[in-house]
């Protein structure tokens, strides 16, 4: 009898008593039937071919998979096999460790290990991109470069992100639907709104706009950049505010300056003072004798931030809608206010709003102010 008809004799055999079962298709026609004898052999003694002991498995076939209860023995290879289909799965003795083939079916395939892996990429920031030969490492870039593609048939590169055109620069500001407002000259006099009461007054020069109040008790001046005309103001948007200043005169506990992008209260009738508690709309600074604060309203309720002593230098502040006003003093972060944010449009036109109010003492308070900086983003 020849070895295919022998095959041909068990295979209906083993289908007649375990229908389930499969044979292993990479095996020679020898070890095929070896290995089919021996399960007809167990399905006949009534044993089941998955509790064959280990001197049995050792006598199988050496192309065999065997399903045990706690277990599954495979075959161990030094190489990967030349076809795999998805989902197989095999053992590398050289590598100690299975491997699985891709969900597609691949013929003559390269089935890469995370060691194989590891052996491209040395160096954290590494990239694996398909190269002319195969895959292969992209080494990292400088930092702020990014990935260009060169298309199909190239590798990609690191390349420098280029800088705008002059041309492209103006394109961008003249569509923009940001607005902006800077203003670092305070002539000519008048300007912006002021108003004065008491022995207060503004000298408006090139180089600053000087707001004192004179040296009679509890008088007020105040200044106000307020934007007629223009649409899309609105605490809905992120905002930057920022202004160089310095004190001038004298200052004690009790003397107020109010700082706002917002509405600041500048009457001398009781409750609309500069020192009564501000709740209108605004984001800014006040000032207590030399006692800094960041400041917000949200037009009922206004919060406060202790930022430290001041006298001159830059105060800015970030106002992001909904999540928080941070400040800085001289560059350094001071904290944020996250209560009573502002919100819609009402006095959000407001771009720069300044009140003062010696309510101290009989003696004369001011402030230089040198410029001032409002961005809304589009």
């Amino acid at each position: 009898m020849s070895l295919e008809e022998r095959i041909r004799q068990l295979e209906e055999k083993i289908k007649e008593l375990r229908p389930d079962l499969s044979f292993p298709s990479t095996a020679t026609l020898e070890q095929r039937v070896r290995w089919m004898e021996i399960v007809v052999r167990e399905l006949v003694d009534g044993s089941r071919p998955e509790l064959l002991s280990e001197e049995r498995i050792k006598s199988l076939p050496s192309h065999t998979v065997y399903v045990k209860p706690d277990r599954v023995t495979l075959h161990s290879l030094t190489a990967d096999p030349s076809t795999v289909n998805a989902g197989d799965i095999w053992f590398r003795s050289d590598l100690g460790k299975p491997k699985v083939a891709p969900d597609t079916v691949v013929a003559n395939a390269k089935v890469l290990s995370t060691d194989d892996i590891s052996g491209l990429l040395t160096t954290q920031g590494d990239l694996l991109i398909r190269g002319a030969e195969g895959l292969e490492r992209l080494a990292a870039g400088q930092s702020g470069q990014f990935l260009k593609t060169q298309g199909s048939g190239a590798n990609p590169v690191w390349s420098n992100v280029p800088a705008p055109s002059a041309n492209a620069m103006l394109e961008e500001f003249r569509t923009s639907l940001a607005i902006w407002w800077f203003n670092n000259n305070w002539r000519p006099q008048g300007m912006i709104n002021y108003s004065t009461s008491g022995s207060a007054s503004l000298s408006w020069r090139t180089r600053d706009l000087t707001i004192e109040t004179g040296t009679t008790q509890n008088s007020v001046a105040a200044a106000t950049k307020q934007a007629y005309g223009i649409d899309g103001c609105s605490w809905d948007k992120k905002r930057r505010f920022s202004i160089r200043a310095g004190l001038t005169g004298t200052w004690s506990a009790g003397d107020v300056l109010n700082i706002f992008m917002g509405y600041a209260l500048k009457s001398t009738s009781a409750g609309y003072r500069p020192n009564d508690p501000q709740t209108y709309r605004h984001v800014g600074f006040k000032l207590n004798g030399t006692n800094l604060y960041g400041t917000v309203a949200d037009g009922s309720t206004e919060s406060t931030l202790s930022l430290g002593t001041w006298s001159s230098g830059r105060l800015e502040c970030v106002f992001t809608p909904g999540q928080e006003c941070r400040f800085y003093v001289n560059g350094e972060d001071k904290g944020a206010i996250t209560t009573n944010l502002p919100s819609g449009t009402l006095h959000a036109d407001y771009f720069f709003d300044v009140s003062l109010m010696n309510a101290a003492a009989a003696h004369n308070s001011g402030v230089q102010i040198f410029e001032v900086r409002l961005y809304q983003e589009e």
